[in-house]
């Protein structure tokens, strides 16, 4: 699972590297796709945890999902990216 979480992460990088250079008119249409796809898989996970879960005061964060999808999604790719970079560099972890 991990390893599957590792190599989609790189392709999903090395795709938006080389997305504007094929045909750069659609690139915001296609970050804009992907920003709702991320959307709608956040609301389909606070739905389901809302129905299944017996802690619903929690729920009272809902209104946070779009700011989770536009910034701390892609956030936390960035620095998932740079760890898994570091592990296969070798480098030492510190905090």
């Amino acid at each position: 699972m991990v390893f599957i979480a590792m190599v989609l992460l790189f392709i999903r990088f090395a795709w938006l590297i080389v997305l504007p250079f094929l045909d750069l008119p659609t690139y915001p249409f296609v970050l804009l796709i992907s920003m709702a796809l991320y959307l709608l898989m956040e609301l389909t996970s606070i739905i389901t945890a809302g129905l299944l879960s017996s802690r619903k005061g929690d729920l009272k964060y809902v209104y946070l999902a779009p700011l989770m999808v536009v910034f701390y999604r892609p956030y936390y790719a960035l620095i998932r990216m740079w760890a898994y970079l570091g592990w296969l560099t070798k480098r030492e972890s510190r905090w």
